[in-house]
Order: C-alpha cells, then structure tokens, then sequence
C-alpha cells in the first residue's frame, strides 16, 4: 500500500492509517512503518490530516494509542 502512495504524488486529498493485515488502529510495533509513511506523505507535500481507521470497534484508549502511535512516526519522519 505504501508503494501506491508513492505514485499518488500531489492528488492526496485524505489520508487513513491502520494496520492493513489486522484492519485495526496503529499500534506501535504491529509491524507497520508509519513513519515511512509521514516521509512519503512529506515528499509528495501531502500537508493534510491523517485518520487513524479500524475495521472494528476501540476504546478510547485504543484511539489514545493510535494517536500517540501517528504522533510518534511524525516526529521520526522529521529526523
């Protein structure tokens, strides 16, 4: 999925994030590397928001998490 992005270039509109093997929220080692997506998403200068998305329901603490875990990958994205 992360190749598709690379060819989406500059017609981003909206971005969702989720674990594309478990349908479920970002969770900090489920084996996704979104800060590789934060640096596709900067290269083509996506400048929009990014959803986390579930095929299933969460708690608030697992949308806490997903959060945390999208916050964390921007910020490694960045270095």
């Amino acid at each position: 999925p992360l190749d598709a992005l690379e060819r989406c270039g500059g017609d981003l509109i909206h971005v969702h994030a989720g674990n594309p093997l478990t349908r479920t929220l970002p969770r900090r080692g489920d084996g996704e590397d979104y800060a590789r997506l934060f640096r596709i998403l900067t290269h083509r200068g996506y400048a929009g928001r990014v959803g986390a998305v579930s095929a299933s329901e969460c708690t608030v603490e697992d949308a806490r998490e997903a959060l945390n875990c999208l916050r964390a990958a921007r910020e490694a994205a960045l270095v």
